[in-house]
């Protein structure tokens, strides 16, 4: 049985759905969909993505609006070594506040939706190698890419804080949280502590307790019959009036306001499966539009290779890699342009440090014509490297290569960039 769900569906109207233990993906293939979760409304349109977060109630309406819902439970994230990120938060596309949307961030959801398109198709195919190739994919594109750790471009210190804390505020809403004890699990003061979060999370520790108590609270009124006192004392509240107040607050009404509509929004709906026969014209719709997209790159290859010898059972902590970062079939065109991307390179990363093998990054000099391309370099180099655990870099080497000793003072201008900028301690081989 299949951990990952994925449906099309036509959506006119959804019952109120929560969103327990997983996360939810919504793919809109044709029409528009009005997606409420928590108490946000936003209205996607053909092609767009949206991320329902766990511990989350959320409603759709559309007109007769064609979506690919799909879900992962959240304890994937620890089978593929995320072990702390069990109640990750996404942020998706339409929440992004990117100062603009450059190629790299083109590519990337191109690439996640058609990931998103070939779950419907894979998902059905009873082919076990292929369904943890994708479950994979679709963990670390949301770790490395759509998560708020990500997207805030949070260091791993960082990180570890930020999930620390909100997996203690989730464990412990029910009783009185200890702003005390989770400073003085990270060593540091109470001040200190409160200060480094909210420049983290974006806000306090207790806006971030205060909005997990009112989702249970939420999701209490509506899936159960409890009275007010009750779901107050069990989400957390020191006391009733603190309950009424913030729920007021944040959703602009009262809990029994609250709790009759979404009893009336509950009572007609239409939403309904589409057949594979129906639902895999949207699919070859939308995956022929996005055909020009190459994800076939040498890092996505050698990927799959090791994947091959892990099914195989091969002793992959004795292997060794080396991985061409300029290989040509790296490169992706667009608009007549020619642009470095490295789709796979995660997944590899991910591979090395589960199985601690030696891995050495090659850059041929021959390949940087110019100094734009060289700020490419680096600038993926960066985006790479800060996503890595200590661990990982660990494993890694750096190796600059050329065939003529004509060359030798670029690459020494490359290995002092390296090493200024990134840290990057770099060998150079005459080949």
């Amino acid at each position: 049985m299949n951990l990952v769900n994925a449906k099309i569906l036509e959506v006119t109207k959804a019952k109120p759905t929560f969103s327990e233990n997983e996360i939810t993906i919504i793919l809109v293939l044709d029409g528009d969909l009005t997606l409420t979760r928590f108490n946000t409304t936003t209205v996607y349109h053909t092609g767009d993505v949206a991320f329902i977060n766990s511990k989350t109630l959320y409603m759709m309406q559309g007109n007769s609006t064609v979506i690919e819902l799909l879900t992962i439970p959240t304890l994937l994230f620890t089978k593929y070594h995320y072990d702390s990120m069990y109640n990750i938060t996404l942020i998706d596309a339409l929440e992004e506040n990117y100062p603009e949307k450059d190629i790299y961030y083109i590519y990337r959801d191109c690439v996640f939706i058609k990931d998103l398109l070939d779950a419907y198709t894979v998902l059905r195919s009873n082919n076990t190698n292929a369904t943890h190739i994708l479950e994979e994919k679709l963990i670390t594109s949301l770790v490395n890419e759509y998560s708020t750790t990500a997207v805030m471009d949070l260091s791993e210190e960082q990180s570890k804080r930020y999930y620390h804390t909100l997996n203690y505020i989730h464990d412990s809403y029910k009783s009185k949280l200890s702003l005390e004890a989770m400073a003085a699990e990270e060593g540091l003061r109470k001040t200190s502590f409160a200060q480094s979060y909210k420049q983290i999370a974006g806000e306090t520790f207790l806006d971030t307790a205060r909005e997990v108590r009112l989702r249970h609270a939420q999701h209490l009124l509506f899936a159960t019959d409890l009275p007010n006192s009750e779901i107050s004392v069990s989400c957390g509240f020191s006391d009733m009036k603190y309950f009424y107040r913030d729920f007021q607050k944040v959703f602009n009404t009262t809990p029994s306001a609250y709790k009759k509509f979404i009893n009336d929004y509950s009572q007609n709906y239409d939403i309904h499966e589409l057949t594979s026969k129906k639902a895999m014209p949207y699919i070859e719709l939308h995956n022929n539009e996005l055909s020009y997209i190459k994800i076939d790159t040498r890092l996505y290859q050698q990927y799959l290779l090791l994947k091959e010898m892990e099914f195989n059972r091969f002793n992959l902590e004795a292997y060794e890699i080396t991985i061409d970062l300029f290989n040509e079939m790296n490169y992706l065109i667009y608009n007549n342009n020619r642009y470095l991307t490295w789709y796979g390179l995660n997944l590899l990363l991910n591979l090395i440090g589960k199985y601690k093998m030696k891995a050495t990054f090659r850059i041929s000099i021959d390949e940087i014509h110019n100094n734009d391309e060289q700020s490419e370099l680096l600038h993926l180099l960066s985006q790479t490297i800060h996503k890595l655990t200590k661990r990982q870099q660990k494993l890694l080497s750096f190796e600059i290569t050329l065939h003529s000793t004509n060359d030798i003072d670029k690459a020494t201008a490359l290995q002092i960039a390296l090493y200024q900028l990134l840290n990057i301690k770099a060998n150079i081989t005459i080949l």
